[in-house]
This record gives C-alpha cells, structure tokens and sequence, in this order.
C-alpha cells in the first residue's frame, strides 16, 4: 500500500506546483506503461494456461483410451482364443502337417496314390515337382499321370475336391489312348496340397 500511496501523493503535489503539468504528464506516462505491462502478461498468462489446460485434456483422452484397451483385454483374450481353435479344427485339417517336409511329400503322394486307386484309376507315374513358400505355409506340387474311363477320371476328381485336405487341381488333361478302345483315358494332372 505505500507505494499506492506514494503515487498519489507525488500526483497531488505534482498538480500543486508550476511545473506540475510536465510530472503529470510524467505521472499519466507511468501509469499507462503500468497499464500496459499489466494486459500484457495477463495475456501472455492466459495463453500459459490456455496451452496447460490443451494438454491436460489430451493427456487424459490417451489416459481414457487406455483404460479401455486394459478394460478389453480380456475380450481380446476370448477373441485370440477363439481365432485360434477356429484355426486347428479348420485351417489346420485341411492342411499336411508334419514336422520335416520330405515326410509330407510321401503322404501327399500316399493320399494321391489311394485316391486314384479308390477312383479306379492306374497310376502310371507319380512325381513331387518344386515346392514353393507362400508365406506360413508351402505349396507342395505332384504331378500325377494315370490310365482309366472316364467315370474313374470323374470319380478322382470328385473325391480330391471332397477330401478334408484342400486339394487343389492346377493343371489337367484327358486325352484318349487309343482310336481303337474308346474308354481308356490318359489322365494328366498337377495336384497342389498346402503343407506346414
């Protein structure tokens, strides 16, 4: 309060003497720059905390979201859980599991050797071609050349697209043997099983 008191008592006397009006004005120049400093770190302050309070409610939506992720989790574990059987019982039976890739070519050429057999078809000739990796699984070729009519032909197709290994037909080609016996078929085709 003395330095209120102070200015006021330097205004009075200020406008009591001669020369009052130059320290009047002196006086009015003070309290305007006073006045002006004040607005100005009020409003540099306002803008402090202004910023302070963005950042607060930003920090708390991060804060928000990741009390949902942790809410979630166990949701998210049931979701796992579920991808992951619906992975063994469909994905898993569908494809040649073994542990060395040699051993899967030898049942894939079983299961080929057996459909074609079953179909009624003789198996002229057999042969495991190039593997190919298609990211977690590898594509397994055979190559597979038979005699046989056309409703064995039929039957081997039908059963290799009703097998529960996906067996695909990537290549085929029936062409007759002789001009003489009509129901003897020469059958060539690629099979692709997926192996893991």
């Amino acid at each position: 309060m003395g330095r209120v008191e102070r200015l006021l008592y330097g205004f009075r006397d200020a406008c009591t003497e001669q020369s009052g009006t130059r320290k009047l004005l002196i006086i009015g120049m003070l309290i305007l720059l006073l006045a002006v400093i004040i607005r100005s770190g009020t409003g540099m302050y306002s803008n402090y905390e202004q910023s302070i309070n963005n950042q607060i409610e930003i920090r708390l939506s991060e804060l928000e979201q990741m009390n949902r992720l942790v809410l979630d989790e166990q949701r998210y574990r049931d979701e796992h859980s579920a991808l992951t059987l619906f992975e063994k019982e469909h994905v898993d039976s569908g494809l040649i599991l073994t542990g060395r890739s040699t051993m899967a070519e030898v049942r894939f050429q079983n299961l080929i050797s057996d459909l074609a057999d079953n179909a009624g078809l003789n198996v002229q000739s057999l042969k495991v071609l190039p593997r190919t990796n298609t990211g977690p699984v590898t594509c397994l070729t055979i190559a597979i050349n038979c005699l046989g009519d056309i409703e064995a032909i039929k039957n081997f197709l039908m059963e290799t697209s009703n097998n529960d290994k996906f067996i695909f037909v990537d290549q085929m080609e029936v062409r007759r043997t002789s001009s003489t016996e009509r129901k003897d078929f020469n059958f060539s085709a690629q099979l692709i099983a997926w192996i893991r």
